[in-house]
């Protein structure tokens, strides 16, 4: 279903940037910092704005923390021996009673419960001689400095920081760091080893947004403390813990447990405000609709192509094509997808500070413990955990994909936010059409307000299944609003594909625009997608080039010809695109091979 995206408030709920850096003059002459970025991988695949990490922490190490640009360490892409050497550089040029600071952003793996981190050049049968965090740590502790803060921003399932293999992924066990060494504190990202992005927070990985934001100042007495210009250890690491769960995501960072080492003190001078309560909330509730919807666009994807390809195959002969059809009819019938958002709760904010101030929590002199209230402080049996308890602040969101419809909505249409539900559902009543359809005429409404109106009567036509009206409505926002969304693109591709070969041209179109757009999807999204784009975008070309040669063996004219020989390269110049992708990607080869061939007509032609 295409995602109507109506949360208006979110506009007035956008996240401060962190990307000019806070300017106090400090000046840590005696501090060293190594900053590591790194992004675009031989071998690995892309770890998402590592480099715009690297960068900002750069900056703000440089301005804010006043660390002398001499000494100041920086690699961009470095390949795996170059990572190793600026390390050793950093170490060695740290001055006594300074910080070491090491940051790195990229690519990780967990390989034999350690985890482990890249440069540029390592292979997946290389990672067990990657550089490993407790070696890292060590390298570290050999130094002069008399503290040394390892902050890294990385999954630790190759997963490139992308929120959609992050988020719902089972936790992975590693080791990061030894604990006996007090002058050393590693901080990661997650310690299940999902690193994720967050769309709000601009070009950055969520960790770094939050921990630049932290040591700007506003982690400035996030542990309950007094806010007094200085941020430390502790305060950065539960600014980040409690910021990450209000803004609807799961985390886990490292948190540091010995109290020196906590009490260290990160940045001094910087008092900027962070976000304040409403802003994370809004944009919480945003990001778990947006995600939501992103999973209901991608089970529809999936189900639309695994019932084309099991058609096609049915209809060319396949003696399982009728069991393919009853397979996806099996597994798509009574779909629902589910995801994990972090409930805000203000309980806990609550808690956290009475926690800070004990004598809060004394009781009055002659007060009496009351009862416990009916379930609550109830301990289970034997002290084990009760069978049917779960995270507080965890909800999983399931959205089924076949709801009953209740009655009509009413005939308004003033409220954009107030009709997504009636639009996921299908239960616009004639009026409210009507309404929607006025307000889209009108051409001093603005381009946004007129994107989602138009989505809102996609989504309603969608939901009762009346793809000629879908079909018309998609037509009309690609054409006359915006083709800027690679999924409507491709989900009207998909329909036109289906359509016959009259329709192989726009296909083409289509799919073409899509392609341009292809860098908004992310992680296995990308992969599938592309994937797809590919064989609709050949098959088109195939099928205009077959009906081409029919047409010239009736007319055998030199035009006829000449649009024969136009199709035909087409199909053979995308069914390589098809295929060399299918390959990088890992991904079936058959058909695109087949393709390839039958429009090269020579193997060398498919594998050069």
């Amino acid at each position: 279903m295409i995602w109507v995206s109506l949360v208006l408030s979110v506009a007035a709920a956008e996240l401060p940037s962190v990307d000019e850096p806070v300017r106090t003059g400090a000046r840590n002459t005696k501090d060293t910092a190594v900053v590591i970025g790194v992004q675009d991988y031989d071998h690995l695949g892309t770890a998402l704005h590592a480099g715009r990490d690297a960068e900002e922490v750069a900056e703000w190490l440089e301005y804010t923390r006043g660390v002398n640009k001499r000494y100041l360490f920086v690699a961009e892409d470095p390949n795996d021996d170059e990572l190793r050497s600026v390390v050793a550089r950093g170490v060695a040029r740290v001055k006594p009673g300074g910080t070491l600071w090491i940051y790195y952003s990229g690519q990780g793996a967990v390989v034999d419960g350690t985890a482990r981190i890249f440069g540029t050049d390592t292979t997946k049968d290389e990672l067990s001689s990657a550089l490993s965090l407790p070696e890292l740590e060590a390298m570290a502790a050999r130094s002069r400095a008399d503290r040394v803060v390892i902050i890294i921003d990385a999954p630790f399932d190759l997963s490139g920081r992308d929120e959609l293999l992050a988020l719902d992924a089972p936790p992975l066990t590693f080791k990061w760091a030894e604990a006996d060494n007090n002058k050393v504190t590693v901080w990661v990202a997650d310690t299940r080893g999902h690193a994720q992005i967050y769309p709000a927070a601009g070009a950055h990985g969520l960790f770094t947004y939050l921990t630049l934001g932290a040591l700007r100042g506003w982690a400035d007495g996030a542990d309950g403390s007094a806010a007094d210009g200085v941020v430390t250890v502790a305060e950065a690491q539960q600014y980040v813990l409690t910021a990450g769960v209000a803004m609807g995501r799961p985390v886990t960072p490292s948190v540091e447990a010995r109290p020196k080492v906590a009490a260290l003190p990160l940045a001094e001078g910087a008092t900027e405000k962070g976000p304040d309560p409403a802003t994370f909330t809004t944009l919480s509730l945003a990001d778990r609709d947006r995600r939501l919807a992103n999973a209901i666009e991608g089970l529809n994807a999936e189900a639309e192509a695994a019932l084309q390809d099991a058609v096609q195959k049915a209809q060319a002969g396949d003696p399982q094509g009728k069991a393919l059809v009853e397979d996806v009819l099996r597994r798509y019938e009574a779909s629902s997808v589910s995801i994990t958002w972090a409930v805000p709760v203000p309980a806990a904010a609550q808690a956290r500070a009475l926690l800070a101030d004990p004598s809060k929590l004394s009781a009055p002199a002659g007060a009496t413990t009351p009862p416990p209230a009916d379930g609550g402080g109830k301990k289970p049996e034997d002290g084990k955990p009760d069978a049917g308890a779960t995270n507080p602040t965890t909800a999983v969101v399931v959205a089924p994909t076949g709801p009953a419809k209740p009655q009509l909505s009413d005939n308004t249409c003033a409220d954009l936010v107030g009709m997504e539900p009636d639009a996921l559902m299908g239960i616009f009543s004639p009026g409210r059409i009507e309404c929607v359809e006025r307000r889209l005429a009108n051409m001093k409404e603005l381009q946004t307000t007129r994107d989602k109106l138009s989505r809102l009567l996609i989504a309603n036509a969608e939901a009762n299944q009346d793809w000629e009206t879908w079909e018309r409505l998609m037509k009309r926002h690609l054409e006359d609003i915006s083709r800027a969304d690679p999924d409507m693109c491709f989900r009207y591709a998909l329909h036109l594909s289906k359509k016959g070969v009259a329709y192989g041209e726009e296909v083409i179109r289509w799919t073409g625009y899509a392609l341009e757009n292809k860098q908004k999807w992310t992680g296995d999204v990308y992969k599938k997608r592309l994937y797809h784009l590919y064989r609709v975008r050949t098959e088109a070309a195939a099928e205009l080039w077959k009906d081409a040669e029919q047409v010239l063996i009736v007319e055998p004219t030199d035009e006829n010809e000449a649009t024969t020989e136009r199709y035909r390269a087409l199909a053979k110049e995308y069914a390589r695109e098809w295929l060399d992708y299918a390959k990088a990607s890992e991904q079936g080869t058959e058909r695109p091979l087949q393709l390839c061939l039958s429009a090269a007509g020579t193997m060398a032609a498919c594998q050069e």
